[in-house]
């Protein structure tokens, strides 16, 4: 007989109260059938896709700075000469 759950809590026999294994017995831990381990890693999973989600949006900041550079030394440029025309 189990008594301890692999989320190392200690085990209860309950009753199922699903229509497929009405009044089956099993197993389980205060935390029902998904126990800590199950739900750190729909933490974790969700907080994958949060960080994917930021990844994206600093790549996307990132390539707009870079455009926003190019557009600066173009009007740096455009100014310079304009500065030797009208010098000239």
């Amino acid at each position: 007989m189990q008594k301890v759950c692999r989320c190392g809590e200690a085990v209860q026999i309950r009753t199922s109260k699903t229509h497929k294994n009405s009044r089956r017995l099993f197993h389980c831990c205060l935390y029902g059938s998904k126990s800590k381990i199950d739900e750190m890693r729909d933490l974790v999973a969700g907080y994958e896709k949060d960080i994917e989600a930021i990844k994206n949006v600093i790549h996307k900041c990132e390539k707009e700075a870079e455009e926003c550079k190019r557009d600066v030394q173009s009007l740096k440029n455009i100014i310079v000469c304009r500065f030797f025309v009208i010098v000239v």
